[in-house]
């Protein structure tokens, strides 16, 4: 009996090792997200396919790390796993601890992964010690370095875009051309901030023409002729261009608009497109905030625009799981039918919206929602257009009925709008760009808007649903305690 139980052991314990070694060999993971956090996106998978060469990716790691970055590591190990597993023996991955020798600490620093300051907590005491944590990529003679790794969630594309980098060999100029009396710098900080993460960021002057692979053109209407000559310029050297203006101008602090000149607009009908001297207003809105005598409330504030997924091409790529967009005081864009031109619609409005042509007082206290259902229609606030020009030149622009909404002071509450002009740049830069990546952080998940009916029915619901389910059950239990009086009475006769 005693034997049987000893081989039974054995056998236990070699299935165990048997099933062990298996799964370790062949295993896979089921990614139940939403947007596949844990997964990597078509476009990595792509880049990885198409490389030619073996690519060495160095983690410079220290052994001792705070509690507050273990979990990191880990998940930092886990992606670049899935990195070499997809890369079909192209990825090579090693782990070096710097600190262990004066050489790999030269080594890492002559990498560009440099120490720093941590604090851990040894015997009851912290201490500060130096600490690595970075990431060198090698591809044939070229390397690019993540110096420190501060987080995972946006690691996936911080790698890729670095691979792409290494295999064109070459680092993309993105060029920001602006009215030069927009601090640029000041206003679209973090629009810069976020390019400047995968490109060279330059701002380019309105007065001279300087090379780059992308261009952001905005507040066109507020252009010198020198500038819109330069504009031109660009378009007709097949730069992709990216257009944001509007055809009213709102300055600062103030709710009193005006319409742009005509002129400023006219030279690019050439091109297929116009931007309307409107201003577009959707019942489709967001709330904005307005001072109320000592008080701040928020109203719903028509000309903010509430862009819906209903509402974008899902086909194109840049607006891939794109949940919302909000663009302030846009204009609508116009097209007109030209010979080899291609017209993409990117997103509109719904088909309850409206425009202003001449008040331009864009106070809330002074703009109503028209009561003539003819005055509503739906407008289009960004197109695609790629076509040739009569000397057989291509060109390539997307236009956008607003350069508000990649602002600072917009861009913190409306993330989506900053995640979709960057994609925007990526299409354009990386051909086809990386923008399933992008779209793995937090984005913003509007409240589904309900029509007339189903909020009368949700009112209703409120005001009647709740009185009636407790005269119900009033009457429910006093209809069971009778029965049960009845009973007892019964059974005392």
């Amino acid at each position: 009996m005693r034997r049987v139980s000893i081989l039974d052991l054995i056998y236990f314990v070699v299935l165990v090792f048997v099933i062990n070694f298996v799964s370790a060999a062949f295993y896979t993971r089921i990614d139940l997200t939403e947007n596949k956090k844990y997964t990597l996106s078509n476009s990595t998978r792509k880049v990885l396919k198409e490389l030619d060469d073996i690519v060495r990716i160095k983690v410079y790691v220290s052994s001792k790390l705070p509690a507050e970055l273990l979990p990191i590591k880990q998940d930092v190990m886990d992606i670049l796993e899935e990195y070499r597993q997809n890369s079909h023996g192209k990825i090579k991955i090693e782990v070096i601890d710097p600190s262990k020798s004066k050489e790999l600490e030269m080594e890492a620093s002559a990498s560009g992964v440099t120490p720093v300051q941590m604090n851990v907590y040894e015997k009851d005491q912290l201490k500060v010690i130096r600490g690595y944590f970075g990431i060198v990529l090698s591809y044939k003679d070229r390397k690019e370095t993540i110096p420190f790794v501060k987080s995972a969630a946006n690691l996936e594309y911080e790698i890729t875009y670095r691979l792409v980098r290494l295999e064109r060999g070459k680092n993309m100029k993105v060029g920001l051309l602006f009215p030069s009396g927009i601090k640029v710098n000041e206003k679209y900080s973090s629009l810069m901030d976020v390019l400047k993460k995968t490109y060279n960021v330059v701002i380019v002057p309105d007065t001279q023409f300087i090379p780059v692979d992308v261009l952001i053109a905005g507040d066109i209407g507020k252009y010198q002729d020198t500038t819109i000559s330069i504009l031109k310029k660009y378009i007709e050297e097949d730069v992709p261009t990216i257009i944001m203006a509007s055809g009213i101008d709102l300055p600062e602090n103030s709710l009193f608009g005006r319409t742009l000149p005509d002129d400023r607009f006219s030279p690019f009908k050439k091109y297929g497109f116009e931007i309307k001297r409107n201003v577009v207003m959707d019942r489709s809105c967001e709330l904005a905030p307005f001072k109320a005598q000592f008080f701040v409330v928020e109203r719903p504030y028509y000309p903010w625009l509430r862009i819906l997924p209903q509402n974008m091409n899902k086909d194109f790529k840049s607006l891939k799981g794109i949940k919302m967009l909000m663009l302030p005081w846009a204009s609508s864009v116009d097209t007109f039918k030209k010979d080899n031109v291609k017209f993409t619609p990117l997103f509109t409005t719904t088909e309850y919206a409206w425009e202003d042509t001449l008040g331009m007082i864009l106070s809330p206290d002074y703009i109503t929602i028209p009561k003539d259902k003819n005055s509503f229609k739906r407008f289009l606030l960004g197109v695609n257009i790629e076509g040739k020009l009569d000397n057989d030149k291509n060109f390539r622009i997307t236009v956008i009925g607003n350069s508000r909404f990649v602002e600072d002071r917009f861009v913190g509450v409306y993330t989506s709008n900053l995640v979709f002009l960057a994609n925007l740049v990526d299409y354009y830069a990386l051909g086809g760009g990386l923008s399933d990546i992008r779209i793995k952080q937090d984005l913003i998940r509007p409240i589904k808007p309900l029509s007339d009916r189903q909020r009368l029915l949700v009112r209703y619901t409120n005001i009647l649903g709740v009185p009636l389910i407790i005269v119900l059950f009033g009457i429910v239990y006093n209809i069971r305690r009778k029965r049960r009086l009845l009973r007892v009475k019964e059974e005392l006769r």
